[in-house]
């Protein structure tokens, strides 16, 4: 007795025969027509049909698509072939991918998916392997997260540019256009189209959630000054309200959610938004495109510069040692005058830790009593290379109601600057090693930036990092930080393939944590005024008056956190430069936890 089983049919021909096997072939062959077998044709026929020698007498007929769209690949592991000609070859690889259960894509230039050969030597695979065939242009935009270029394109932004509307319109299209070949799909998001009057900062928001639920993006690129595209100001609950009263930011368009983190909002950095803004006063959009795309990957070696006042030269030399064996400059020492000569034209990443005021647009060194001005608008005016900045400056990036031509923020994106991170109020730091508030910010901030991280997934990490101390200053400082130009800019290397292009799970109405407060976690901070023990007093200044002799006889406002039993004393002095305020942390009982100095 012999059987013989046709795979995945429904019957079975059994029989007797006692001859050669070829005669047992010629008697199938006499068998009746099952249902779905719709014709049988002659031997010579079939042989004109056939593209090989010996065909092996099944023929089927089937609609051919070549091009599959991208979205029926939704497995985590995907085999991708980039001009594989050889058909034999490719339906190995088919077959190989179905065992490890892959997706696979094909490209320009490899052999068709219903190639004759690559049909056979797939062995069916191909029949319910989940196949896309796209061209390689459509592939790179598909591989690219669809990030957000966020813009009011109305009469206000154009005349700041002096352009028309539809010319910014354009300029913005090629600028896409350039980013997709870095790998990087901004949308524009013409916001002056979907809000009258471009509206407040909830209402861009919405709009912002709205694209995020659908393309879930990594970046978001907002053009146009605080004028155009609102930055929230929060009330500052951390410390001396008459000199620092409030904050301005652009965190919420990162963490969509408008919540004072003052409020008790904890946030998931690691999946936020990655935010930049480019301010139009004074500043050329085709210029500042052009020099991204000059350096943005291409500065592989990283060329230094750091600047400090010489108060702060040792904090400083702790920061920059993350990115370069090079000495600290210092103010007084360099000034203004002198401080091109010390830079080399190819310098493309920056450190300055210098004094900053709202009232004036210069930096400033610091000894003693002393405050020289230690850079202006023209100081950077002289490099070269396309290059990244952090400041930690008080007012470091203050721009409202200033031009170029007073502001070191828009005469750096004026020139060679593509990134620049800087704060918006009153930072804070330490003189000494390990730092805090700023200086912890720039620490993170260079270091990955070196690494080639881009500049927005680098302020993420700064702010996660400076979160595992939740102070007063802290949360201020995480506030007021922003950085202005392309957040997906990076120093070296290639951006990281987009995580929600093949996403399982596209129920959720946001990227995971793109949207979590979580107030039950971080109790709301609140510095209120009060008084301290008369010793405990007398000791915190007589400590402050000896180590700042300029505060002598400048009495305190005595400030208790409503977080904890931490109390603050909140020396403040007015100079020719602004406000000067050190900050005592201590304990109920007087011991001393921390003394913060303003940039």
């Amino acid at each position: 007795m012999c059987r013989l089983f046709i795979p995945k049919k429904t019957f079975i021909v059994k029989f007797k025969f006692n001859g050669i096997f070829e005669e047992i072939l010629d008697r199938l062959g006499e068998t009746p027509l099952p249902p779905y077998i719709h014709e049988k044709i002659s031997d010579i026929e079939f042989t004109k049909i056939s593209d090989t020698e010996t065909p092996q007498g099944i023929l089927l007929v089937v609609r051919q698509n070549l091009s599959m769209p991208l979205e029926v690949v939704k497995k985590n592991l995907i085999i991708v072939l980039d001009g594989v000609k050889d058909p034999g070859n490719v339906g190995t690889i088919l077959r190989t991918a179905a065992a490890f259960d892959c997706s696979v894509i094909l490209l320009d230039g490899s052999a068709e998916i219903f190639n004759p050969k690559v049909v056979r030597s797939s062995m069916g695979a191909i029949f319910y392997l989940p196949i896309a065939a796209i061209s390689r242009a459509d592939f790179l935009r598909a591989m690219t997260s669809r990030e957000i270029l966020a813009a009011a394109i109305d009469k206000e932004l154009a005349e700041n540019l002096q352009k028309t509307e539809g010319e910014v319109t354009v300029i913005l299209e090629k600028f896409i256009e350039t980013a997709q070949n870095r790998g990087i799909g901004y949308q524009l998001c013409d916001a002056s189209k979907s809000i009258a009057g471009c509206g407040s900062v909830d209402q861009h928001i919405a709009i912002i959630k709205a694209l995020v639920e659908k393309n879930h993006p990594k970046y978001l690129f907002i053009i146009g000054s605080s004028k155009i595209i609102p930055s929230i100001v929060w009330k500052n609950e951390a410390g001396d309200f008459e000199s620092d009263a409030d904050v301005s930011s652009d965190l919420p368009y990162s963490t969509l959610d408008t919540a004072s983190p003052f409020d008790g909002q904890e946030y998931d950095f690691d999946n936020c938004l990655k935010v930049g803004r480019l301010p139009e006063s004074g500043i050329d959009l085709e210029k500042y495109f052009e020099n991204l795309e000059a350096g943005c990957g291409k500065l592989e070696e990283a060329k230094t510069f750091a600047l400090s006042a010489q108060v702060w030269q040792e904090e400083s030399a702790d920061i920059y040692k993350n990115i370069s064996d090079r000495q600290v400059f210092t103010s007084p020492a360099c000034e203004n005058t002198t401080i091109t000569n010390l830079i080399e034209g190819n310098t493309n990443l920056f450190l300055f830790n210098l004094h900053g005021s709202n009232k004036t647009e210069f930096w400033y060194g610091q000894t003693g009593n002393e405050y020289p001005t230690a850079m202006d608008h023209n100081s950077l005016s002289y490099v070269t290379s396309p290059y990244f900045l952090m400041v930690e400056a008080c007012y470091g990036a203050f721009y409202e109601g200033r031009s170029s031509v007073n502001s070191i923020l828009l005469s750096a994106l004026k020139g060679k600057c593509i990134s620049f991170l800087g704060s918006s109020r009153i930072a804070f730091g330490t003189p000494c090693p390990q730092g805090c508030c700023a200086d912890v910010i720039a620490w993170e901030h260079l270091k990955n930036l070196k690494k080639g991280m881009s500049a927005g997934e680098s302020l993420s990490v700064a702010r996660k990092v400076l979160m595992q101390d939740d102070s007063e200053e802290s949360i201020k400082t995480l506030a007021e930080f922003s950085l202005y130009g392309d957040p997906s800019a990076r120093m070296k290397g290639e951006p990281l393939a987009s995580k929600g292009l093949f996403s399982k799970d596209t129920s959720k109405s946001f990227t995971k944590g793109v949207h979590i407060p979580l107030p039950n976690i971080r109790r709301a901070i609140r510095m209120e005024l009060t008084t301290v023990n008369e010793k405990i007093a007398a000791a915190i200044e007589e400590m402050v008056y000896s180590k700042y002799e300029e505060f002598k006889g400048i009495k305190p406002n005595y400030y208790k956190s409503s977080k904890d039993n931490d109390y603050s004393a909140v020396f403040k002095k007015q100079g020719l430069i602004g406000d000067q305020l050190v900050t005592v942390k201590f304990e109920k009982d007087g011991n001393v936890k921390n003394i913060l100095e303003s940039k």
